[in-house]
């Protein structure tokens, strides 16, 4: 069957179709931004470093050094400072957990089940269906996964 559009909903379709254009375009106005923000942080913090270190930089050099041993400690520090704030965001996205129920009660559909808190946002789980609660794999304030189970209910 051969659908046509009237004015009136080509007008709503199209209309919708520029916001969704907008969005998008904000959408990576937005990125670009955010880009351009990391790089010039990037490129001041190395520039600050290299002006600090300019005398032992020059003495490197008038010594014959090769240009990976002026540049290796450069490297290394941005290294280990990358794998301390990527550590320092992996522990401030962990999950925590807390337990609403105990394993053997009965519960009803929609029931609590546990608390998780992920980024200081705190969500709600709760029963998909009617009955007891046979085994709780997790423990309070422990970390979850994607994919573990919370809860088993029969």
């Amino acid at each position: 069957m051969k659908r046509t559009l009237r004015w009136g909903q080509w007008m709503i379709v199209a209309s919708a179709m520029l916001l969704l254009f907008w969005v998008a375009a904000i959408g990576v106005a937005f990125l670009l931004l955010l880009g351009f923000i990391a790089v010039t942080v990037t490129a001041n913090s190395i520039r600050s470093a290299i002006l600090s270190r300019g005398d032992e930089i020059g003495i490197m050099q008038l010594v014959g050094a090769p240009l990976w041993m002026v540049r290796g400690p450069f490297v290394i520090e941005g290294a280990v400072t990358g794998a301390v704030a990527g550590g320092l965001a992996g522990v401030l996205a962990l999950v925590a957990c807390v337990i609403a129920v105990q394993a053997g009660a009965e519960i009803e559909e929609g029931a609590l089940v546990c608390v998780i808190e992920a980024m200081k946002m705190e969500n709600e789980i709760t029963a998909h269906k009617a009955g007891k609660v046979a085994e709780l794999p997790i423990a309070v304030g422990a970390s979850i996964a994607t994919g573990d189970t919370i809860a088993v209910i029969t």
